[in-house]
């Protein structure tokens, strides 16, 4: 990619990769992503993390986008997606923000309030 002139990629990712159902984490799984920022360090390739499908949302139709919905199931999935991003924050603390950043989440709907949406993110 670098030899090419590019310098930023975006990584879609799929949270149901590296995440154990019951809690916890596939670490061969986050080592895969840990080795994509360091490619993007060693070759000058800023790398933007963007959880594509997150805990309650993406945006398919296979699954209800509880992430957007208020509720005990919504607060649940909220949670979850709190955790994925605590994690990515504690795990990557030390890569300089000119290699990598965050994109939340993708394209969240259009239908909610920009309250809503900063209250889910805020605490990110």
């Amino acid at each position: 990619m670098a030899e090419f002139g590019f310098n930023f990629v975006r990584l879609p990712l799929d949270y149901r990769i590296w995440t154990v159902p019951d809690g916890g984490w596939r670490e061969p799984q986050l080592k895969q992503i840990d080795q994509a920022l360091d490619y993007g360090q060693r070759y000058g390739i800023h790398v933007c993390l963007c959880l594509h499908r997150a805990p309650g949302y993406h945006i398919g139709n296979d699954e209800p986008p509880l992430l957007w919905e208020e509720g005990a199931d919504g607060d649940a999935k909220r949670r979850q997606f709190l955790e994925q991003w605590r994690m990515f924050a504690a795990r990557y603390r030390d890569v300089p923000s000119q290699g990598l950043s965050f994109n939340l989440v993708n394209e969240p709907p259009y239908r909610i309030s920009e309250d809503f949406y900063l209250r889910l993110v805020t605490p990110l």
